[in-house]
């Protein structure tokens, strides 16, 4: 972990790099894989555990990949995401799905968002939701 929390995973989000997010997902698989009862199950966990690891500003990976706009790293994380986990507010009070909502032209983005979560965490800061943020980036 870097001075801020983040990991090798929610630096490679945060900028974009989807050869290495899926170099991350997929050596932190491997290394569950020696487990002989239900590997697949156990590198699916060790896969969300790490998807879920919060930094100093409560942000995910999913929390970065949203803010840069890359549709292939969210895509890649979303790969192996249970689409009942509530993917809660950051510090700012800021969802994954609010954050692309404020990205001008994030269309795909928040369709694999919704697409992928049941969950109804789509807020934002002072109230606001995701629509709100749509609104003010001039996209709704």
């Amino acid at each position: 972990m870097n001075a801020k929390g983040q990991t090798p995973l929610h630096v490679a989000a945060s900028y974009g790099h989807f050869a290495i997010v899926k170099l991350l997902i997929k050596s932190c698989a491997k290394a569950r894989d020696g487990d002989l009862e239900m590997p697949e199950m156990n590198q699916v966990n060790a896969v969300r555990e790490m998807l879920r690891i919060r930094d100093q500003e409560s942000n995910t990976a999913l929390h970065e990949a949203a803010r840069c706009g890359n549709v292939e790293v969210v895509k890649a994380l979303l790969e192996f995401e249970d689409p009942g986990f509530p993917y809660s507010a950051n510090k700012k009070q800021e969802t994954p799905l609010y954050i692309a909502a404020r990205r001008r032209g994030s269309g795909r983005l928040l369709t694999l968002l919704l697409d992928k979560f049941t969950s109804t965490a789509h807020g934002g800061p002072q109230g606001r939701t995701a629509l709100h943020a749509a609104v003010m980036a001039g996209d709704a």
